[in-house]
Formats: C-alpha cells, structure tokens, sequence
C-alpha cells in the first residue's frame, strides 16, 4: 500500500510504499509492517532514468520494492518471520524481478542491458544452513523442509537467462556474472575481544566488560588497534583519531608486523582450524590514489569463519571464538581465494583467469568506447 508522510509542514509531503503481513488475530495481535520503500511512482527523491520509468513500471506490473536489499533478512533473523515466512517474501520478491526481466527483454532492440538479481546473494546468506551439515543450525527437520529453496532459486533464473535466449541473434552478447562465491559461516571471532585480551585495547574500569556497544566502554588513551566493520583493523593513530597513541612511521609498521603475525597464528580450539587465513597491508591489494583511506590491516577469514556481529558494533564479548547461531548462515567477508565468483559467456573468453574488473572495459571496447586509465581491469578476447 501507499502511505503518505508530512514533511516540514502541511503542505509539503512524501510518498512511499509498504507491505503488510498479518501474522496472527488471537490470542495476540501480530501485524508485520515491512520497511518502507521510496514509491516508484511518486518519488520522493530521482530513482529512474528517465523520471517516468518508474510510473511506467507501476502502470505496467503493479509496485515493487524499490530498497537496495528487498529480501527481509532481519525479520528472519530477529525471529519476526519463520523460515516459512521468510521464503514466502523472498520469492515475492524474485517473482516481481521476474516480471520486471520479461518486461524489459520485450522492450529491448539494441545497446546495452544489464538486469540484476538480489536472490542468490540474499538468500544464499539466509539458507546456506539448510544445505551445510556441520553449520550449529541445521537441522534434519531444515533439509527437509528448505533444502531445496538455494537450488529452485538457481533453476528460477536459470529460466529468465533462457528467455533472454530466446530473443538474442547470433550477433548478440550475453554474459553471466557473480561478483563472488559462498562459503559457509559457521563460527565467529570477536577482534575486539582478542585484541582486548591481548594487550593492545582497553576498556575504561568503571565499564564491565561487555557492557556496551560501539566502543563506548574503550579507554582509548590506552588502545592501540581496534577493529570496526567485518575485516577492518585500524590503529589508533596519533593525529588522525581523536585520542590517537600510535606514532606515524616506524611504530606503526612494528605493530602492524605484530598483529600479522599473532592473527594468523589463532587457532580454534573447538576445531582445530585456523580463524584467519591472512592479513594484508592496503598497499598489498589496493591500487590507486586512495589507498591511504583503507583500513590500516585488512583481515582475510578463513573458510567457515568470520568476524562476529559484536566486532562489527564495537562491542567486547567474552569468548573468542563462538557458533554464529544468526540464520545469516553463509558469508563471502572471507579471503577471496575461497570465493571465486561465476563467469558464463555465449563466446569463448580469451582469458583463463577471469575477474570482474575486466567486465567493464571488455564491455566498452565491445561498443567501440574508450576505456579510462582509471580502470585497472583487461579487455577479454571474445571470439
């Protein structure tokens, strides 16, 4: 439905769209409001090109969702949706991008169109419990019932990459691209807390440990390194953070040395497993004139790890190493070398090792259009 809001006064207001599900009547009232979206036809901000293209869609095949993750994975993962649920909505929404994909194959002649889907990526997050055994949330009772959501999925786009088949001409290209592979996320690490317990942060003495989130309880006149994001270690340099106390230079790149070393070398317990399968410095995997806004380490997990939720708020837990008990059940913040992405081309590619970076430049040369120097990707051979 659409619902409108007031803004500033009376007389100037919004529009937006949102769905309702209605969970349960008795013996408590449960209505779910989903997020709401930006209304494609009356937009309180340009999300179309032209301005009219989203009236036209609405006219065409009724509103859609119009957020960049449309798939709910919060409400399953905060337990307001079951599984049930949640699938019923994510393939609500796989079905309006459908819709939208027959639409625009129809209308397209010639140039350039690039279609994308959320599904793999959003559900493979949310399900990859359903087809990993040793995940702590599978279950017998999950196979059964949802195991083969992951793989009706890939049979459902597999359908819309054949109607675009159907319509191409020899001289058509077509290419199928991931921009990166799954693995499972079965256990979590909390950065903060080793780094805590291994000297190199501290938290005021008047919190417990624990107590807060987003670095609230951290005594920073005493901290050295702190991790924020998924696989984002900083220093706490003097100069650049507010109560800096690492020294630019030599003292810096020791405790960089440092942290390497003792990162790689955590071993879990439980499994036997290495956590983390690298750690770079910027300069070894990034390119270009913002290489010094890059986090200071960046952490690469190993296969079926991952930073914990409460690394990612700035909070210090207890333990280490714990189950992610989350239904966000597989991940692709690991190192990239368990994460090769899919490359699927109606012509042979030139190449043997592929990347996604070489996708838009082969795709302006297709068009005759100068490549920028910016981009550091190659022109693949497409014969």
């Amino acid at each position: 439905m659409t619902m409108k809001f007031s803004m500033l006064s009376p007389f100037v207001s919004t529009s937006g769209i949102c769905r309702f599900y209605l969970k349960r009547v008795r013996p408590d009232f449960q209505l779910y409001l989903s997020p709401i979206n930006i209304d494609p036809s009356d937009p309180a901000l340009p999300i179309c090109s032209p301005a009219s293209l989203g009236s036209r869609m609405v006219r065409e095949l009724g509103y859609f969702y119009t957020q960049g993750m449309p798939e709910d994975t919060a409400a399953l993962s905060e337990g307001v949706f079951d599984d049930g649920e949640y699938r019923t909505q994510a393939t609500y929404v796989l079905e309006s991008r459908m819709k939208m994909l027959r639409s625009e194959l129809n209308r397209f002649r010639e140039g350039f169109l690039y279609f994308y889907f959320s599904t793999l990526d959003l559900n493979s997050h949310t399900f990859w419990r359903s087809i990993d055994k040793q995940h702590p949330l599978y279950t017998d009772q999950l196979a059964s019932d949802h195991g083969d959501f992951l793989p009706s999925l890939y049979r459902r786009i597999d359908e819309g990459i054949g109607w675009a088949m159907e319509l191409m001409d020899d001289d058509t290209l077509l290419m199928i691209a991931s921009d990166h592979g799954f693995v499972p996320f079965r256990r979590q690490f909390n950065l903060n807390s080793w780094l805590m317990d291994s000297g190199y942060a501290h938290p005021h003495s008047r919190f417990d440990r624990g107590e807060s989130d987003f670095f609230l309880n951290t005594d920073w006149s005493r901290t050295k390194a702190y991790g924020l994001g998924i696989n984002s270690l900083y220093l706490n340099q003097r100069g650049r953070e507010p109560d800096g106390i690492v020294s630019h230079g030599e003292e810096s790149r020791v405790l960089c040395a440092e942290l390497i070393r003792q990162l790689k070398a955590i071993e879990d317990k439980q499994t036997g497993e290495r956590v983390i399968s690298n750690v770079f410095r910027p300069e070894e995997i990034y390119s270009g004139p913002y290489v010094s806004q890059a986090p200071d380490l960046v952490v690469a997990y190993n296969r079926n790890y991952r930073a914990s939720w409460d690394t990612i708020l700035g909070g210090y837990p207890k333990e280490h190493i714990l189950d992610n008990m989350d239904p966000w059940s597989g991940d692709h913040c690991m190192d990239s070398q368990f994460l090769a992405g899919v490359l699927i081309c109606n012509r042979t590619v030139g190449v043997a090792d592929p990347t996604l970076s070489d996708l838009a430049p082969t795709i302006l040369n297709q068009f005759g259009i100068s490549i920028p120097d910016t981009m550091t990707g190659r022109v693949m051979d497409l014969s």
